[in-house]
């Protein structure tokens, strides 16, 4: 079953309204496309696209193949004709002819970003429907319901060989579906606002012992609204902070901590400890939606929630988190993206802790924050500077960068490929690195070369150390 890919829907439907669709414009959009890309993906290849060349010789995923197409391994020519007299569709929009995809190509190569880039195809679809497609665009700023404007887009933009009425209904349920979606993140962010966002209380998500303040034996639930609850953070003796670099991940952990812990029918009992993300599993990965009685402990409550962001987000590496118990969470969580942060401002204080952070004792407990500290910021990790021999300002520079690791996107990634591209280091293929702000298996790879290189430790993880080697060389 494909994973549909919300978060990516969400920015562009809030591009779509920023640019002038009505909201039942866009939720038409978001729909077809949706469809279209089989769950709103920027890389998707034609399912007949991938069969055909298997059968010529040639296998490719969805990821490998617009790898490809970005490092120049398959050119032009190829993207646009695959096999002789045969167009298949490429990228949210199923781009399939040759003349629609050369100037998706062409974008790409004269923005030098991957012909997967999400802005990019963003942009060039506003393009295409305001310079070549006037009568969807004009719909699309006008529509006064999503029916209509999912019609109006599937038959007279996006063009498929059936547009009879089951397919019809069936892309603007999407569009409506998704509308559903959003409201609900937007009653979530309001119901769990108050936790997150606190002035006066500052909240954790902890699951710690059964009714009768044991570790096992009890009824399945919360029989005393404690077993898993919001509560103020106390001394454990911590020994890290886990934190994703995507303050996303982080917020959307907060939220399902938050309703793990005030859904009564989650409790605690280490003997049952997976029940709960069965029936996590079974409820849409939403706590708040678990209507069965159920157990967790700390460590397995807080692996599932993670591993429900993964499917949540589209993110691979949570969705396969490998973790069990306190023991392996800090390797687990740190072979999944996330920093591990050991200063003592976020062990033994609340001012630095952000939404989703996880509190971990190794050898004990572990628990959520919730609360956003007063200090605290998201989205960088300060990477310092103090060779005296490079600086002009008493010795130290400061450079607002995250930690890249296995599963990072964004810009600080784009940044880094670009550094490891100029200092000669390629992907595990021995191609290029595709400049595509997304941390995978070539990213992680060209780290190792780097670090190898420079003597630094091996790990893959582009912290600190790395960081200042490579910005300051």
């Amino acid at each position: 079953m494909t994973v549909i890919n919300r978060q990516a829907e969400v920015r562009a439907f809030n591009y779509f309204r920023k640019m002038g669709m009505t909201l039942y414009g866009a939720l038409g959009a978001i729909g077809n496309l949706e469809a279209e890309s089989d769950g709103f993906y920027t890389n998707r290849m034609e399912y007949l696209l991938v069969s055909r060349l298997k059968s010529d010789g040639y296998t490719y995923t969805d990821g490998s193949y617009t790898a490809a197409i970005d490092s120049g391994a398959i050119n032009k020519e190829k993207f646009l004709h695959p096999r002789p007299g045969c167009q298949y569709g490429y990228g949210l929009a199923q781009w399939t002819s040759p003349g629609r995809k050369e100037i998706l190509w062409n974008w790409a190569k004269e923005r030098n970003v991957s012909i997967a880039d999400e802005t990019l195809q963003l942009e060039y679809l506003i393009w295409e429907l305001k310079n070549k497609y006037q009568s969807v665009w004009k719909i699309l700023t006008t529509a006064t319901s999503v029916r209509s404007a999912s019609d109006y887009f599937l038959v007279h933009f996006e063009s498929p060989a059936n547009t009879g009425e089951a397919v019809r209904k069936g892309r603007a349920d999407r569009g409506q579906k998704f509308y559903e979606y959003l409201k609900g993140e937007k009653m979530k962010k309001g119901k769990y606002d108050k936790y997150i966002n606190s002035e006066t209380n500052h909240y954790i998500s902890n699951s710690g012992s059964d009714e009768n303040s044991g570790y096992s034996g009890g009824k399945a639930g919360d029989q005393t609204g404690r077993e898993w609850q919001l509560r103020s953070r106390y001394n454990s003796h911590w020994n890290c902070v886990l934190r994703h670099p995507n303050e996303e991940v982080g917020m959307k952990l907060a939220e399902l901590a938050c309703a793990a812990a005030l859904n009564d029918l989650i409790g605690y009992d280490q003997n049952q400890r997976d029940t709960y993300w069965q029936h996590l599993k079974a409820s849409n990965y939403d706590p708040a939606q678990i209507t069965i009685a159920c157990e967790a402990d700390c460590s397995a409550g807080v692996i599932a929630n993670t591993r429900a962001v993964g499917y949540l987000l589209g993110i691979d590496a949570l969705k396969n988190l490998s973790a069990s118990y306190t023991g392996n969470m800090r390797s687990g969580f740190k072979a999944a993206g996330f920093q591990v942060l050991t200063d003592s401002k976020y062990l033994t204080g609340i001012d630095y802790l952000l939404p989703g952070d996880i509190l971990l004792n190794d050898a004990h407990h572990t628990a959520t924050n919730v609360t956003k500290g007063k200090l605290a910021k998201a989205g960088s990790t300060p990477v310092e500077n103090t060779d005296t021999s490079a600086s002009t300002n008493g010795g130290k520079y400061m450079f607002s960068v995250g930690t890249v690791q296995s599963g990072t996107t964004g810009n600080d990634v784009k940044l880094l490929q670009r550094l490891l591209k100029s200092n000669g280091c390629k992907g595990k293929d021995g191609q290029n690195l595709t400049i595509d702000g997304s941390c995978g298996e070539n990213t992680v790879y060209a780290i190792k070369q780097y670090q190898k290189k420079k003597k630094l430790e091996v790990d893959g993880c582009a912290g600190n150390a790395t960081w200042k080697s490579i910005l300051l060389r």
